[in-house]
């Protein structure tokens, strides 16, 4: 199992700060949000990993993590699972003692206090559910959870772990018991909590992966095209029957099964192969006083499956059987979830299958009167997941991909709560800004020459010639060390963070170099390697002790930039064709999910959208068809550009020059075929950009990525490339323009934007414009050249992003 960019990435910021708050003996609170789906569990069990491997041994502390989740049904048991399943693929948490204490209440008899103890000896990972803090419980009542408090305080550094903080921190939803085991956990010196929230509080630490992230990342692994009532032409829900809703449910599933089947024709959606669609009905506990009545409506949903010829299962506490074919057998829901499952429609209640993945599953039936009346986030997330995460190959492999009927998920509901159960927001185009053109950036695929011979006999050339002096760094280093490796590994998050990995055999050596020859498998490929290991076999003798696994590891590390560097100048060689182009954008209608949990309506509740109530008349879209109301909620993804907006809107009510003209802005959606997007290389791919905002001024177009001030870029890489790659574009424009093949609507200025400071009342920006009186803003002079290190490596200077505004004026 591997991580994907974007989990991997959260995974080395979260560690980043544990091992800073552990190096500096500090208490830390940090928190972590990813959308559902996202893989949360996984990333948990691989920062778990890497904090094992990287705590201090002789630190006088032994180590011990406690992962405290809701106890809603099975959820607790279910994190035990997964955490069992992922542990045997990584490193240091195969070999750890995972327990979950469960506190049987008071009334039932104990079978002796030694059985109830919490030993902190007993295990590395404890895992709670909050039920087990009632007053009620032997672990209470007998004061077990303290005694396992106080061995903590004197012997123990604790990672605590806190699923759905927001939850349990709420003003309505956990008992003071629960409440009060957090506040002692908290209350201890040797600490380092890890809170999993979907609302975090503004001034959270806070480690993020967005929608967006995940649009980007090399592996998909959620659907993104949702459904809604399709082929149903009712205005309003309530007009829609029951069984009419299910029938045309049916027709569609049974649609979407032909397609699953004919994905095995297609070579480049092989992991796809095989894959059964599922059909999730969920229903409510049946109430004793409307039994007969439940029975009712169940018979009359199994009558319209079976006239479909779909077999199904019943996952009820008291029932939990499978009827296919006509026969029927019990069944368990790992076996329901298997891709293959023969099982086509599984009707359940919540809970009992609380934390139950099945990727499969694409569609979703809401039924008045028997269906729950929320439509819950987590059971709308089972059918949001990806049949099978697959790692993406190229730009064309993830369009391949995002055609394909894997990627589409279906909701059909008859709820008169529906519309707001389902949290989306629908943007419509105002009608003058409708056919308006933009400017994008293409890079032309057919003119790229991939990795060629050339820089590979250059990576030879570099290997043969840097062999002697590889191996007498290995003798030095064998002397001093005495055979020990000590790994400074830096983390891709930013520059200047380094995390240590001590390293005892080739074993492990091993391991290790085969996840950095993953890594830079686009750099170094598998017959580039088998190369490599010849020329080790040809200048190996028995003068020369290194092994092939040092002298692997060298490579991938004293001479991983200068490979790196012929990687660079292997694709600037290429000189890829870019086009610069006007399409029709943006969409007229825009359709977009959210997750909001807004508890009691708390000030502290996060909300991913902003609203504006003035400066809305250039704003091109209304969240309403009439224009009603005088407002919009412009959406966002993080905190940053919620500050943009912000911003911007205040700029524009305060301080804007008279001679500024604001045609148009607006959110940039991504993944729409009238989205503004921006061709870039990352590394040997071919990636898009959606610049995060679009403004234009004076009939000039400015395209704005929003990045967190300073650590908190999650990619810095990506801002580099993002800003060489403009560069590029400025460059080609102005070639262009020379030469008379463009025209002077084809002007544009991109822009990389980040908070000035916490108060985030300016914005400071890097970037290129074709226009001459911008660009000259971003050219480093002697005594202007900021010293902010990524400044200097990207020879361009920052600047005020009003100044820039200001600047179209002139």
């Amino acid at each position: 199992m591997e991580l994907s960019e974007k989990q991997a990435q959260a995974v080395d910021l979260l560690v980043y700060k544990w091992k800073k708050a552990f190096d500096n003996q500090q208490k830390t609170s940090i928190t972590f949000k990813a959308p559902t789906g996202s893989g949360k569990t996984f990333i948990i069990a691989n920062f778990i990993d890497r904090v094992m491997e990287e705590f201090d041994k002789n630190s006088g502390k032994k180590l011990v993590f406690i992962y405290n989740t809701i106890s809603n049904a099975e959820l607790p048991k279910q994190t035990l699972d997964k955490f069992e399943h992922y542990k045997f693929h990584l490193n240091s948490m195969k070999n750890a003692t995972i327990k979950y204490k469960e506190s049987p209440s008071k009334q039932k008899e104990a079978k002796g206090d030694q059985e109830y103890n919490i030993l902190a000896k007993e295990a590395d990972i404890f895992i709670f559910g909050t039920s087990s803090f009632g007053k009620s419980t032997i672990f209470v009542k007998e004061g077990k959870l303290d005694a396992f408090i106080d061995e903590l305080r004197s012997d123990y550094y604790v990672v605590y772990i806190r699923d759905e903080a927001h939850i349990g921190t709420s003003k309505i939803s956990e008992k003071p018991d629960a409440k009060s085991f957090d506040k002692k956990i908290k209350e201890l010196d040797n600490v380092f909590e890890l809170m999993m929230t979907a609302t975090p509080k503004e001034n959270d630490d806070i480690v993020e992966i967005t929608n967006k992230d995940l649009d980007d990342d090399n592996w998909k692994l959620l659907k993104a095209n949702k459904n809604v009532n399709l082929n149903i032409s009712y205005e309003s829900t309530d007009e829609i029957d029951n069984s009419f809703l299910l029938e045309q449910a049916c027709t569609t599933f049974v649609d979407i099964k032909k397609q699953y089947k004919q994905i095995s024709e297609d070579e480049k959606l092989k992991n796809l192969w095989k894959v059964n669609p599922a059909m999730l009905i969920q229903v409510k506990d049946k109430m004793l006083e409307k039994e007969a009545e439940f029975n009712k409506e169940i018979k009359q949903i199994i009558k319209i499956l079976e006239k479909y010829n779909l077999g199904y299962a019943k996952y009820f506490s008291e029932e939990k059987t499978k009827t296919v074919a006509g026969d029927t057998s019990k069944t368990d829901l790992n076996s329901l979830s298997k891709k293959d499952s023969d099982v086509d429609v599984i009707i359940f209640k919540v809970g009992p299958a609380t934390g139950w993945d099945i990727p499969r599953a694409c569609m979703l039936v809401q039924l008045r009167n028997v269906s729950s009346e929320t439509l819950d986030k987590q059971t709308l997330g089972r059918i949001k997941r990806f049949p099978i995460p697959i790692k993406i190959d190229n730009e064309d492999h993830r369009k391949e991909l995002n055609n394909s009927i894997a990627n589409e998920f279906f909701v059909y509901s008859n709820n008169k709560k529906f519309d707001q159960n389902l949290r989306e927001r629908i943007y419509y185009l105002k009608e003058q800004y409708k056919n308006k053109k933009f400017v994008v950036g293409e890079i032309d695929k057919s003119s790229i020459i991939k990795i060629n011979q050339t820089y590979k006999e250059k990576v030879y050339e570099l290997v043969f010639k840097e062999f002697e002096q590889i191996c007498e760094k290995f003798e030095k280093f064998r002397k001093k060390n005495q055979d020990f490796l000590k790994i400074t590994r830096k983390s891709n998050i930013n520059e200047g963070r380094f995390i240590e990995k001590t390293i005892f055999d080739q074993i492990e050596l091993e391991i290790f170099n085969e996840s950095l020859i993953k890594k830079y498998s686009t750099l170094i490929t598998t017959d580039m390697w088998e190369n490599i290991e010849s020329i080790y076999n040809q200048k190996i003798n028995e003068n020369i002790r290194i092994s092939i696994q040092y002298y692997k590891h060298y490579i991938l590390t004293d001479l991983l930039d200068d490979i790196k560097q012929l990687n660079v100048e292997n694709w600037e060689n290429t000189n890829p064709t870019l086009n610069i182009k006007q399409i029709i954008a943006p969409p007229e209608e825009y359709v977009e999910d959210y997750e909001i949990i807004d508890i009691n309506n708390s000030k502290d509740s996060s909300k991913n959208y902003i609203e504006i109530k003035s400066e809305i008349e250039k704003y091109a879209y209304s969240n309403n068809k009439k224009l009603g109301k005088n407002e919009v909620k412009v959406s966002v993804d993080s905190k940053p550009e919620k500050d943009f907006v912000s911003f911007f809107t205040k700029w524009l009510e305060e301080d804007a020059d008279d001679d500024l003209e604001i045609n148009i802005w607006f959110r940039n959606f991504t993944n729409n075929s009238k989205s503004i997007f921006w061709d870039y290389f990352e590394q040997t791919q071919v990636k898009k950009s959606y610049p995060d905002f679009i403004v234009c001024i004076n009939q000039h177009q400015i395209n704005i990525e929003i990045k967190g001030k300073g650590n908190k870029d999650i990619s810095p890489e990506k801002t580099r490339d993002l800003i060489q790659m403009t560069q590029k574009y400025v460059k080609k424009a102005n070639e262009n323009s020379l030469n008379n093949k463009q025209k002077n609507n084809l002007n544009f200025t991109s822009l990389i934007c980040w908070p000035k400071n916490e108060i985030a009342d300016n914005f400071l920006c890097k970037g290129a414009s074709t226009l001459e009186k911008i660009n000259h803003l971003f050219k480093p002079q002697s005594l202007l050249v900021t010293e902010r290190k990524d400044a200097l490596e990207y020879d361009i200077k920052e600047e005020h992003l009003k100044k820039i505004f200001r600047k179209l004026a002139n």
